[in-house]
């Protein structure tokens, strides 16, 4: 009886180490009301010195917000990474997200971190945070993150890892693939490792992040019907065939002219129809061949206009006023748009409404800018790229009609429905205004508006408040999507030259193919159907996979059709997932909640530990649990000493 007693005692406390040891070392640790780490974000001083700032990241259960605190503002690129970083992060793993509340602490008034260098470092917390509970303390990085998921060139890398050298405790830092094929030869004489990286996704497998969820960082792509358009618009292709040989017509007859009077057009605008020639006759390349002839007529055009001016000035005034005639067209098509279109909230159809209006605000603009080309033309590329706006949006009118014909046979839309869904996504759409600090882009959503009311003479009684409402959202959405292109634009562009710089199309074609540049993008794409936006994204990826950067105006352009695609496709990925997006608050300095909620904590934070393998301060449970497992420890070896000897006396 007295050898079974001790062994069930010693079962006993065996099982209590266990228990003990499973407090101490698993995720339930994080019932802590607070925890903090210590990181390094790399960045370059005012003077050009490369700095290690050192940043403190307190996690606190009250849950979702993000607050930046100590820098005295935060500029638009900072907060599109940081959105992009949390967004991508969030997908991973939403329920720590729902629960916990990040303040990411710099010191007192830093100016030195901004711009987007540090989305891939944001990213890399975040998602270490939500999915492992700590973050490495000598793992650091830089490199701009982009809509897909895309590291981006920075300036200043060189700088930045001879700064987190100086830390001491730095061994490992990732750079952009782009950037390390620009500084490969003085990167190899560094003390820490480096690790190229092209995207998110291979910031995860190199860290050994993704190993703890089976996780894609892009949420699918849901709809309340979901039924791919090609299968029901059998005559798509005859009317692209069409509209594609009515382009090409404007540029044989602007090519006529051009040989009749002996003008030669320039090296851009011949290369332009040598790649129109080679691309493929099928309708995957549809847009491809349209875009390359939207370039062709711009270039012809201007090649035209230009010379033509010397050699026949009477022919060259009729040209003129071709082409001002076709842009008073658009102001039907416009006036259709804003008064007969039936505004269903699809969200192909909102891509499309998007892209249209974009166009249409662009020809205002040169309209605008221009005087109506009335009087004396100022300046003839302005009246080119509006003929060529003027004709793009017969395009995407026509393609807005077919869609819409579609989904109103579906009969599926109630008007009460569509103006709960409107207000929920002007909601929305305010949030990320706040967000972003551009809450004064409002006051130009009204000045949009009242600006396509006087270009289609419309007068705001002839439109229901519903349309009203709608048009301003659609112009709230063209505002976002410009902010995005235009940001994903700019860093693509550094990314690319940067890679070409170094070796030319060598360098770019080891940023494709040995770094696999593009395989965020061609995963980011796969989650939305539309034929358009597929055949643009198309377009975009065999232009730049093919190094064809002795042209600039297509290279170029096909980096704008890229970024586009992917705003548009952001912008819709926010609207239909509004629970996403983050409370992001820039505070000087922590409330005094906070602070009271790391007192009560007792947190050192001071004493610097690496726990369980990051750098997590221990809380006073911590503390507890180690003292429990202390315990258990010495008693069960106490008690199976005593066992064995009791056993021996026994025998």
């Amino acid at each position: 009886m007295a050898k079974s007693g001790i062994m069930l005692i010693s079962i006993i406390f065996i099982a209590m180490l266990l228990l003990a040891n499973f407090i101490v070392y698993s995720e339930t640790l994080l019932d802590s009301e607070c925890y903090t780490y210590k990181i390094y974000i790399p960045a370059i001083s005012e003077r050009g010195f490369g700095e290690a700032v050192e940043t403190n990241i307190i996690v606190i259960k009250n849950g979702g917000e993000l607050h930046v605190v100590g820098a005295s503002s935060v500029g638009l690129d900072t907060l599109l990474s940081l959105l992009i970083a949390y967004i991508y992060s969030y997908n991973l793993n939403t329920s720590f997200f729902r629960n916990y509340t990040i303040y990411i602490i710099l010191p007192s008034e830093t100016t030195s971190v901004k711009g987007p260098s540090a989305g891939a470092l944001l990213y890399y917390i975040f998602t270490s945070l939500s999915l492992r509970n700590y973050v490495p303390i000598n793992i650091s990085g830089t490199g701009a993150l982009n809509l897909d998921g895309t590291v981006e060139n920075v300036g200043g890398v060189p700088e930045k890892i001879r700064a987190l050298e100086s830390v001491g405790v730095i061994k490992s830092v990732f750079i952009p693939s782009s950037t390390a094929i620009y500084y490969e030869k003085s990167l190899s004489r560094v003390n820490v490792y480096i690790s190229p990286v092209s995207s998110i996704i291979d910031l995860a497998r190199i860290y050994g992040i993704y190993s703890y969820t089976n996780a894609t960082y892009i949420k699918p792509y849901l709809r309340k019907i979901y039924t791919d358009y090609i299968k029901n618009i059998k005559n798509l292709s005859i009317k692209t065939y069409e509209y594609e040989k009515k382009l090409l017509d404007l540029y044989t007859y602007a090519k006529n002219i051009a040989s009749s009077k002996g003008i030669h057009f320039s090296y851009d605008t011949q290369l332009l129809e040598n790649i129109y020639r080679d691309l493929p006759k099928n309708d995957t390349y549809s847009y491809a061949r349209i875009n390359t002839l939207f370039l062709l007529i711009i270039n012809s055009y201007r090649d035209l206009l230009t010379q033509l001016y010397y050699i026949d000035k009477d022919l060259y005034s009729e040209l003129i006023n071709d082409l001002i005639n076709r842009t008073e067209i658009s102001r039907l098509l416009i006036s259709k748009f804003v008064l007969e279109t039936r505004k269903i909230l699809e969200p192909d159809l909102i891509i499309l409404y998007i892209i249209f209006l974009r166009r249409s605000l662009d020809l205002l603009d040169l309209y605008e800018k221009n005087g109506g080309f009335r009087e004396k033309i100022i300046n003839i590329s302005d009246l080119v790229y509006a003929y060529a706006r003027s004709i793009s949006l017969e395009y995407w009118y026509n393609l807005i009609n077919e869609y819409t014909d579609y989904y109103k046979n579906l009969s599926l839309y109630s008007t009460d429905q569509d103006i709960k869904d409107l207000y929920a996504l002007k909601e929305t759409v305010n949030k990320i205004y706040g967000i972003l600090n551009i809450s004064y882009m409002l006051r130009e959503e009204h000045n949009l508006f009242n600006k396509i009311l006087n270009f289609t003479y419309i007068g705001s009684s002839e439109l229901s408040e519903y349309d009203k409402f709608f048009i301003k959202l659609l112009i709230d959405l063209v505002i976002l999507e410009n902010l995005f292109e235009n940001y994903s634009y700019n860093l693509r562009s550094s990314s690319i030259i940067t890679a070409y710089l170094s070796s030319g199309t060598e360098g770019l074609e080891r940023l494709f193919s040995y770094y696999n540049y593009l395989a965020s993008a061609e995963n980011f794409i796969n989650i939305f159907s539309p034929i358009f936006l597929r055949n643009m994204f198309i377009y975009s990826i065999n232009v730049l996979l093919s190094y064809y950067f002795a042209n600039t105006t297509v290279y170029f352009s096909a980096i704008r059709v890229l970024a586009e695609v992917e705003s548009l496709i952001f912008v819709l990925m926010l609207l239909l997932h509004p629970e996403e997006v983050p409370s992001i608050h820039v505070e000087t300095k922590l409330s005094l909640s906070t602070l009271s909620c790391l007192e009560t904590q007792r947190i050192n934070k001071s004493a610097l530990q690496t726990f369980p393998e990051g750098n997590q301060l221990l809380s006073a449970k911590g503390w507890i649990s180690l003292s429990i497992l202390f315990v258990v420890v010495i008693g069960s070896v106490f008690i199976l000493i005593l066992s064995r000897n009791l056993m021996l006396i026994r025998d």
